[in-house]
């Protein structure tokens, strides 16, 4: 977007100044040159760019003629300069006492106002400038800026075809209404403007960038890849420029390319948006056989959660060799960095990692001698394969001879904290492989010994965090009563088994506004401006472990959040994880959301994912959600497919044949079993698989309903909630859109019926969506 312009010198000459260079002097010749003589001189050193010693000559003449408008005005312009905006705006308002007709005046102290982060003031004082000259170019022109900046897009839309019709030749404004326009969804009138804009200014880089970004945004790949093609010639190598190349090539299904962009951007720019686009990427590139600085791409990007580690854990896992040797292993970095990170999601590695932690455990019972030295390296590796299983909840299968020495080196510890007798390293690293640290006796102890780094983090992760959960549970506080039947056996269930377990909160971009957000995500759909988007009140119901809640308080950081779940263990987990990721601006409560209308409460952003399939009556939850939804509102919903949960539906019935326990010992041998048999494959391939939570919330949950898209469309008419657009894959969007093209918006729900009947798999996770109420 073109920031607001100040205007010229208004005193005519012509001058391309932004002071007045004459002003009306007072009765007497002497007079007159004092001052006019140290404005002029201000006007020549403001000219050479020494605005400080303007502004000091500009004081002198003020001193002599404090009744000269234009001198307050040509010393706001020189404070202007300067960046010190409050005494320029205080100056262009002393100017605007003694000549309130100034219309240049008006115009700089709405830019100013601008750039102190008064839009709404800035809006008045252009409106001010125009009421005295309709014709003001400038003051229209900035007029426009201002109102894009609140968010009034239709308004700025308007303003600049106002000022275009006066003068079509204005490419900076012709590229104005094209980001206008994109920000409004109007992707057709976009595309025109920043057409418009480059036949005045074919070197028109930005506009060429944001045209490549609206043709892909329309589906026009080929073109938007000519386009940043052309851009990326017309100057230096710009990161932008490249990972919106990227983006392009991604959607288009050419993905080794799309990566090799987003290589050249990161290369330029190590910017947070960029490493996410990567990290997107990677999520579905072939990584057998990587080169080695992809592979440090992938593990920077875990270590640092360009986005959730979990979401890359399937294809480090896929870079990572299984066959090494147990030396090799420990000097794998991807490999540390994903154990430490999320729970390993493929079965080849996981029995790998099994192996390992058997030979683990056997080198630690034959250390009888607590001084008796270990490798380092080995040590750091043992550590790291502790903190992955307490990840996954120790879903690893063993035995009962790996039992027996657990035991053995168990009670080893004990008796040696009893006894304030040294402890091994390798002991409470093996050990902490199988159980939690936080049982032994006495393991508090634990923490007030030195250690090397590795299994310092270990007791952090084990014994100290826990107890720090646990405290903030007792103290979380309850906003209603936890009594439906279905409500009660559910927190039983995250009582046992919070869910997920995850360690690193992703790195989130923050967005200014979540109807800007919505925009750009759904820039087809008919979506209203919501009601209070500048701090937006946001209900997260059934906010688990808090991984949604801390993205949601990144993302939008002016958002005022309440995050509510029925499961004082997951809540105290949440609270933690918030702290640690510095998320302020949400707050936890134990609550059904059965029972939000009981707040008295309403939000103008409600989000619940995951959540419905779970109650006995998935549409009284909704209905009680929509209640507390203000008019204009959004509520983003995740909800199971019945077609694309086939794979859980006959695991479920294969269980409920087994019998198998929902308890630890019963899901991990129930887990071998289904990896046993191949009609299960596509089961053990998702995450939720490899985790004790996850694996209980997938296979055993206590109540899981599915829906169809025709329920969901019901549903929503129920309650006058409208679709706004589908959470989805790049590839997913391009094939709907090749598939059903009239449906530019991509919200009939009767196209996306079909189009799941023809590819199953589409929503095997969740139907993931945004809805709005409307405001009737």
């Amino acid at each position: 977007m073109k920031v607001g312009r100040n205007d010229p010198c208004p005193c005519g000459s012509g001058r391309k100044h932004k002071q007045c260079c004459l002003a009306s002097a007072p009765s007497g010749a002497a007079a007159h040159l004092d001052f006019a003589t140290l404005n002029a001189q201000g006007a020549v050193l403001q000219g050479q760019g020494r605005p400080e010693d303007a502004a000091a000559r500009y004081r002198e003449a003020i001193a002599l003629a404090p009744s000269k408008a234009e001198l307050h005005f040509n010393l706001a312009t020189a404070l202007h300069d300067q960046g010190l905006l409050d005494q320029a705006i205080d100056c262009y308002r002393q100017a605007l006492v003694r000549r309130p007709d100034l219309v240049v005046a008006h115009n700089n102290l709405g830019n100013a106002l601008a750039a102190r982060g008064a839009p709404d003031a800035a809006l008045a004082s252009y409106g001010k400038a125009l009421a005295l000259a309709p014709d003001h170019v400038e003051a229209r022109f900035n007029l426009g800026v201002a109102q894009q900046q609140v968010g009034r897009l239709d308004a700025a839309i308007g303003t600049y075809r106002r000022l275009l019709r006066a003068q079509p030749g204005r490419a900076d404004a012709h590229y104005n209404l094209g980001n206008a326009c994109r920000d409004a969804g109007r992707v057709v009138e976009a595309i025109e403007a920043y057409h418009a804009a480059l036949r005045l200014q074919p070197g028109y880089r930005a506009a060429r960038v944001n045209l490549g970004q609206v043709l892909g945004t329309d589906g026009r790949l080929d073109e938007a890849i000519d386009c940043f093609t052309a851009a990326l010639s017309q100057g230096p190598p710009d990161a932008g420029l490249y990972s919106n190349l990227g983006n392009v090539q991604q959607q288009r299904g050419d993905l080794g390319a799309a990566l090799a962009s987003y290589r050249r951007a990161l290369e330029l720019d190590d910017a947070p948006h960029i490493r996410a686009n990567f990290a997107r990427g990677a999520r579905h590139w072939r990584w057998a056989g990587a080169d080695v600085p992809m592979r440090e791409l992938l593990t920077r990007a875990i270590v640092q959660a360009w986005i959730r580690p979990a979401d890359l854990a399937a294809a480090a896992a896929e870079a990572i060799d299984c066959t090494l040797d147990d030396a090799a292993l420990c000097a794998d970095q991807l490999l540390l960095a994903l154990l430490v990170s999320a729970p390993v999601a493929a079965l080849p590695l996981e029995r790998r990692l099994t192996r390992l932690r058997r030979t683990l455990l056997e080198r630690a019972v034959g250390l009888a001698d607590p001084r008796e030295a270990q490798a380092e390296a080995g040590l750091e590796l043992a550590c790291a394969l502790a903190r992955q299983c307490f990840i996954n909840e120790f879903v690893f299968a063993c035995d009962d001879r790996e039992l027996a020495q657990v035991g053995v080196v168990r009670e080893r510890i004990a008796a040696a904290l009893a006894a304030c007798a040294p402890v091994h390293a390798y002991w409470v690293a093996a050990t902490a492989a199988y159980v939690r640290l936080d049982d032994i006796a006495h393991a508090n102890a634990l923490l007030e010994r030195t250690w090397p780094a590795p299994l310092s983090a270990l007791l952090a992760e084990q014994v100290a965090e826990p107890a720090e959960e646990r405290r903030y549970a007792t103290e979380m506080p309850t906003l209603t009563a936890v009594d439906d039947v279905t409500s009660v056996r559910v927190r039983g269930q995250y009582e046992e088994h919070p869910y997920p377990r995850w360690a690193r909160a992703e790195s989130v971009v923050a967005v200014a506004t979540v109807e800007g957000y919505l925009r750009r995500q759904f820039p087809f759909a008919p979506l209203e401006s919501l009601p209070a988007d500048g701090r937006a009140d946001m209900l997260i119901a059934g906010c688990g472990t808090g991984q949604e809640s801390v993205a949601a308080a990144r993302q939008f950081p002016d958002a005022r959040i309440l995050a509510v779940d029925l499961s004082r263990a997951s809540l105290g987990y949440a609270r933690r994880k918030s702290l640690e990721a510095g998320a302020a601006n949400v707050a936890y409560a134990q609550a059904d959301l059965l029972r939000m209308g009981e707040l008295e409460r309403t939000f103008d952003v409600v989000s619940s994912m995951g959540v419905l399939h779970h109650l006995a009556e998935p549409a009284a939850g909704l209905r009680a959600l929509a209640g507390v939804l203000r008019a204009g509102g959004v509520m983003r919903l995740g909800l199971y497919s019945e077609r694309g949960r086939r794979d859980v539906v006959a695991a479920r019935a294969f269980i409920a044949e087994r019998g198998y326990a929902p308890d630890a010992a019963g899901i991990r041998q129930c887990r071998q079993d289904l990896a046993a048999r191949a009609e299960f494959s596509s089961l053990t391939a998702r995450r939720d698989f490899h985790a004790t939570s996850a694996c209980r919330d997938l296979l055993f949950h206590v109540r899981e309903q599915r829906l169809t898209i025709p329920a969901i469309a019901a549903w929503l008419d129920a309650h006058a909630l409208r679709f706004v657009g589908f959470l989805l894959e790049p590839d997913v969007a391009q094939r709907y859109a090749q598939r059903f093209p009239d449906d530019r918006s991509r919200t009939e729900l009767a196209c996306w019926d079909a189009f799941e009947a023809e590819f199953p798999d589409t929503f095997a996770g969740m139907y993931r969506f945004w809805v709005q109420r409307g405001r009737d």
